[in-house]
């Protein structure tokens, strides 16, 4: 895994709380997954249901009759690989970048990260 500044901080927040860096990577993860698709605006439910939590490999699938978040469950272990969230519905990035103006103006994605980022100062 090549070394970043998230990664840096992790094993600092790991050695600082005695929780694995996998512990703590799998809670970013799930943070992320849960804040990211609450924020994904509802019409159809379409857009919040093709959100995918996935390890090792990026999730490419889309699901057509999706109206409901999917559960998601990491495994010890999974926060040693790369977790991806991805959503590949043509329109989620018209989504992020504003185009619910009421119900999410300035995205999901960026929003949970930037909420996440705070919680971690």
């Amino acid at each position: 895994m090549k070394t970043t500044i998230l990664t840096k901080g992790i094993k600092k927040v790991s050695e600082e709380l005695e929780v694995s860096v996998d512990e703590i990577t799998r809670k970013i993860a799930l943070t992320a997954y849960n804040g990211i698709t609450r924020k994904t605006p509802v019409l159809s439910g379409r857009a919040r249901g093709n959100w995918n939590l996935s390890i090792g490999s990026p999730d490419s699938t889309i699901n057509e009759n999706a109206t409901q978040i999917k559960p998601a469950k990491l495994k010890k272990g999974d926060g040693l690989e790369a977790i991806y969230i991805t959503n590949n519905l043509p329109y989620i990035r018209r989504l992020e970048y504003g185009h619910s103006r009421i119900k999410a103006p300035k995205g999901m994605v960026r929003v949970t990260l930037a909420e996440i980022k705070n919680q971690f100062r």
